[in-house]
């Protein structure tokens, strides 16, 4: 009996954001080698900044998470040594970004 594939996938649109937000976030970058830019207008800028700067990592850490889950349940990944190569690739992926997360903010 063949299983039929489901018919969404959580990727792209994770990637979709991830971008959109990288815009953003390289507006603020423009904005700060903006020579007319005021010192108090960057000064209000900069935790904006850094917030956006951080989702859009955290998002890339997302995408990546749901890709390698895809890969493993679209491509039918049956061998155990499959299985324990992407649950631990993603675990590294996470805790990579769990660490980054924690050394930026604090």
């Amino acid at each position: 009996e063949k299983i039929s594939q489901p018919n969404f996938s959580h990727f792209s649109p994770i990637m979709n954001h991830a971008f959109v937000v990288f815009g953003q976030w390289l507006l603020g970058f423009l904005s700060f080698w903006y020579p007319g830019l005021s010192t108090p207008r960057r000064e209000q800028a900069v935790p904006w900044h850094a917030l956006m700067g951080i989702t859009i990592f955290l998002l890339t850490i997302c995408t990546a998470e749901t890709g390698l889950a895809e890969k493993f349940i679209f491509q039918r990944l049956v061998r155990e040594s499959e299985a324990y190569l992407v649950n631990f690739l993603g675990l590294m992926v996470l805790l990579f970004g769990a660490a980054v997360a924690f050394c930026v903010t604090h």
